[in-house]
């Protein structure tokens, strides 16, 4: 047992020195140096404890970053497919479609005229129709001016009728 060195707890140690009493101080010197000692050396387990905890909880936090982040990949791919799974779908019916029809269905002239005088021949303008069917609906007219002089005019005024013709389909 441990004898305290103060006086008013043990009056041994007041005295002429006891070697008994200075004895059992110095083994209790002894013993709380080595509880000292293993209390800093489990603070110090505790402390290298806690940085792994940490350490791990950083890990752990990291790695829930990585699976959101894969389920928002992987959503968007689910979406992406399923976008081109529709398209193709509409692609699909629109092949289907052009195969039913045939070329004759898709377009069908029925009537193409041309008012023409010989003095075009030297590079003026004619006027003329066409009466064609688009997907077997039915016929529509579409008038053009033609000009020698600037073919690249005529050719969007042709495609500029006929989209809208077109349009009016659907």
């Amino acid at each position: 047992m441990c004898v305290c060195e103060e006086p008013r707890i043990n009056p041994c140690c007041t005295r002429i020195p006891d070697p008994v009493c200075e004895g059992e101080n110095l083994a209790c010197r002894g013993l709380r140096a080595t509880a000292e000692e293993a209390i800093r050396a489990a603070e110090g387990t505790v402390s290298v404890a806690q940085k792994s905890v940490d350490a791990a909880e950083g890990v752990l936090k990291a790695a829930q970053a990585t699976v959101n982040a894969a389920r928002g990949s992987l959503n968007a791919a689910k979406e992406v497919l399923k976008a081109t799974s529709d398209t193709f779908k509409v692609g699909s019916e629109v092949a289907r479609k052009i195969a039913d029809f045939g070329v004759n269905g898709l377009i069908s002239i029925r009537e193409i005229s041309f008012d023409v005088n010989l003095s075009v021949a030297s590079g003026g303008s004619f006027s003329g129709s066409v009466r064609a069917s688009f997907l077997g609906q039915a016929d529509i007219s579409v008038s053009l001016r033609i000009d020698m002089r600037d073919i690249t005019s005529m050719a969007k005024q042709l495609a500029d009728e006929i989209g809208n013709a077109f349009s009016s389909l659907f």
